[in-house]
C-alpha cells in the first residue's frame, strides 16, 4: 500500500511484484502503465510425500480434485493470474504442455477420501504474512467440503524455509521463482536424494526424464521430455499447482523503454524519463 501509494505520488517509478489489487486499481489511471512480461514462477502447495496420511496419493488427489482454482485465483490474486497446470511459467517453453491435470470434482474428491477410509487432518505451514493467510484460509476452506480437515501452521519467512529445507512439514504453502532453462525448475526439487528435492520424491522414470532433459539442447526432444514430466508431476501430485506468478511492475507513464523479460527482473540500460 505505501509503495503503490508513492507511485501515484510522483515519489517512485517503479513498483516491482505489485500487489493484484493495485494492478487492477492502476488499469484507471492515465498516469501508470502495468508491464507484464510473464513469469517463469508458480505458487503452490508442496506435500511431503513421506509425512502421514498425504504419503497416499488418494489423499493428494482428494486434494486436487477439491480445488477450485480460478475461483482462486479470482478471491486471491483478483483475477489478473491464470491457474497453473505446469510447474514451468508462462516464460517457459515447456508451459501448459501437459495431458490433463486434475480439475475441480468434488464428487471424486469425497469418493477419494472414503477410499482411503480414515479421517483426514492435515497441517499446512504458510508464510505467517496477511495475504498468505488469505489464500490458505481459502485452500482450507474447499478442502473442507471434500471431507479433508486443515490446520494453518504460521511461520515467520526464514522458519518456514528452514522447516521446508528439513523437510519438517506435512504440506506447505510455497512459490518457486523460476529460472529461465526448465531443467533448474523440475531437475532439484523432483530428482531421488537430490540435496534440494524437498518433498521426497523418488520415481525412477523421473529420474530418467530429468537426466535426458539435461543432456540434451534440441528444444523440440526437451519439450516432449518435459511433457512427460509435467504428466507424472499430474498423475503423482508432489505439488498442488495453484497458480502462475506474473512479474507485474507498475510504472509511471513518464518512464520508458523497460524490456519485458520473464524473470521479473529489470534492465534499465536503456529505460528514459521525461523531464
Amino acid at each position: 500500500q505505501t509503495r503503490y501509494a508513492s507511485l501515484k505520488a510522483g515519489n517512485l517509478d517503479v513498483v516491482m511484484n505489485a500487489a493484484a489489487r493495485d494492478v487492477v486499481d492502476a488499469k484507471n489511471d492515465k498516469n501508470i502503465q502495468i508491464l507484464n512480461p510473464g513469469s517463469l514462477a508458480t505458487n503452490f502447495v508442496q506435500i511431503n510425500q513421506e509425512a502421514p496420511d498425504v504419503s497416499d496419493v488418494r489423499v493428494r488427489q482428494a486434494l486436487a480434485y477439491s480445488l477450485d482454482r480460478n475461483a482462486y485465483n479470482r478471491a486471491i490474486n483478483k483475477g489478473i493470474n491464470k491457474a497453473a497446470n505446469t510447474v514451468f511459467g508462462s516464460g517457459l517453453f515447456p508451459h501448459e504442455q501437459v495431458d490433463g491435470y486434475p480439475g475441480l470434482d468434488l464428487a471424486k474428491a469425497k469418493k477419494l477420501v472414503a477410499d482411503y477410509g480414515k479421517p483426514i487432518k492435515l497441517k499446512m505451514s504458510i508464510n505467517a504474512a496477511p495475504q498468505s493467510t488469505l489464500a490458505a484460509q481459502a485452500l482450507q476452506q474447499m478442502w473442507k467440503k471434500a471431507g479433508i480437515e486443515v490446520e494453518l501452521v504460521p511461520m515467520e519467512q526464514t522458519q518456514l524455509i528452514r522447516a521446508s529445507n528439513n523437510r519438517d512439514y506435512q504440506i506447505m504453502l510455497f512459490r518457486w521463482a523460476g529460472r529461465a532453462d526448465p531443467d533448474m525448475n523440475v531437475y532439484q526439487f523432483f530428482k531421488t536424494k537430490s540435496p534440494s528435492n524437498l518433498v521426497n520424491y523418488s520415481n525412477p522414470e523421473m529420474d530418467r526424464l530429468l537426466d535426458a532433459g539435461r543432456a540434451t539442447t534440441n528444444e523440440a526432444q526437451r519439450l516432449k521430455i518435459y511433457r512427460q514430466v509435467n504428466n507424472i508431476l499430474a498423475r503423482g501430485l508432489p505439488y498442488l499447482l495453484l497458480a502462475y506468478f506474473d512479474n507485474y511492475s507498475l510504472v509511471s507513464a513518464k518512464v520508458h523503454d523497460i524490456p519485458l523479460v520473464p524473470d521479473g527482473l529489470l534492465r534499465l540500460q536503456t529505460v528514459w524519463k521525461d523531464q
